[in-house]
C-alpha cells in the first residue's frame, strides 16, 4: 500500500508487516518525499487508527519505533478491534511543517 500525504510532503509505503486484521496489527512503513526521496528531520510522531463510522479511535496508541533506514518506522499494535472500514493515521512532522498521511482499510468479519 502506497499514500500520499494531504499536503502532498510525504509518501507512505507499507514495505512489511500483518495484512489488516481484527485486533493488533504489526506494520512496518517507509516516509519519502513524492518522488521517493528520503526527507532529512522527518519525525513520525503519533499514530491513530480510527473507525469514522463509529468515530472511535483503537482504544490505545500504538507504538512507534523509528528503524536504522530513514524515513523507516515500525509501529506495533495498531488496534483495529471491529470489522469494517477504518483509517490508519500517520502524523509527521517535516521539516517546519506537518503532514498527515491516511491509509484506508477495511477489517473482514
Amino acid at each position: 500500500m502506497k499514500e500520499t500525504g494531504k499536503k502532498q510532503l510525504v509518501l507512505a509505503e507499507l514495505v512489511d508487516g500483518d495484512l489488516p486484521h481484527k485486533y493488533e496489527n504489526a506494520w512496518v512503513v517507509k516516509f519519502t518525499d513524492p518522488d521517493g526521496k528520503e526527507l532529512p528531520g522527518l519525525e513520525l510522531y503519533k499514530v491513530e487508527p480510527y473507525m469514522p463510522v463509529h468515530g472511535h479511535d483503537g482504544g490505545f496508541a500504538p507504538d512507534i519505533t523509528a528503524q536504522g533506514e530513514p524515513g523507516t518506522y515500525s509501529v506495533k499494535r495498531i488496534n483495529m478491534w471491529m470489522k469494517d472500514h477504518w483509517e490508519v493515521r500517520f502524523f509527521l512532522h517535516v521539516g517546519d511543517q506537518d503532514d498527515e498521511v491516511i491509509f484506508n482499510v477495511c477489517i473482514p468479519p
